[in-house]
């Protein structure tokens, strides 16, 4: 028995949902809400004039593992994130159901570089404020991921006390 691609993102991208979320889903968000958060992601993490190569590799692995289709992939990996912002939300075929999830990891992808610029942060407001996420909301959703990266740190240093096992 065979399985194609596709089918092994979509297999992905539902244990994604179930593993972060605890949702069971039987199918996947349609691929152009998928594609213009994705993009606004690409246009948030380049709000300080680049688009570093580590916010890239994490918005294109992100996209992979919630499932994104193989075509799409593949366009954001070239896309230039020069849209405006506001014209690639107003793309999605119905309403963002995840606000406060899609600004959550706009904040992630923005800080995949190690550092989260006044200029990301501009344009992750900017995002929030078009799809009705509240300033008070953003300023949550970054003390979390800042909460979330000392946790991460934590764990790292508890499972791997002699150092990452696999890097070089």
């Amino acid at each position: 028995m065979s399985i194609s691609i596709e089918e092994v993102y979509k297999i992905v991208g539902l244990w994604f949902f179930q593993d972060t979320f605890g949702w069971h889903l039987s199918d996947l968000p349609p691929n152009d809400t998928y594609e213009a958060l994705t993009k606004a992601m690409l246009i948030c993490a380049k709000g300080d004039g680049v688009l570093a190569p580590e916010e890239r590799d994490w918005i294109i692995g992100f996209s992979a593992v919630r499932g994104m289709s193989l075509p799409l992939i593949e366009e954001i990996k070239k896309y230039e994130a020069t849209e405006d912002i506001e014209e690639v939300i107003s793309r999605t075929s119905q309403a963002i159901k995840a606000k406060r999830a899609a600004i959550y990891y706009a904040i992630k992808a923005c800080s995949a570089d190690a550092e989260y610029h006044e200029g990301e942060q501009a344009y992750v407001r900017k995002m929030a404020d078009l799809i009705g996420v509240s300033e008070e909301e953003v300023s949550q959703l970054e003390a979390m991921c800042l909460e979330e990266k000392i946790l991460q740190e934590k764990r790292v240093k508890l499972l791997f006390p002699d150092g990452l096992p696999y890097s070089s």
